[in-house]
């Protein structure tokens, strides 16, 4: 029967271990799950962010194509006051020459 008894605590202290070793494992489960569930909470919050980038970067090109066109339609708009100028200019040029000769008849 000491035999028997002596096997019986072997078999406890095993069944006592291995239920000790079966609760750390699973507290390292649980932690492993906590840890991927925040993983993935910062995944998700990457992902707005990187969102807002570029709804903002998209934003922020259409600005800049909006400034382009208003630039361009500027740079037309001084070409024919340009030419109108250029225009007046050689007519009153061309005036001063009629004058001139007048005066000088």
């Amino acid at each position: 029967t000491e035999r028997w008894e002596a096997e019986a605590r072997r078999m406890a202290e095993r069944n006592s271990l291995l239920i000790a070793q079966a609760g750390l494992a699973s507290g390292r489960l649980e932690e492993s799950e906590r840890r991927r569930l925040k993983a993935e909470a910062n995944v998700a919050e990457l992902g707005e962010r990187m969102r807002e980038v570029v709804a903002r970067a998209g934003q922020s090109r259409s600005e800049v194509q909006d400034q382009v066109v208003t630039l361009e339609e500027e740079v037309v708009r001084l070409g024919k006051e340009r030419q109108e100028t250029g225009r007046r200019v050689a007519a009153l040029k061309e005036r001063e020459e009629v004058l001139q000769m007048e005066a000088e008849a």
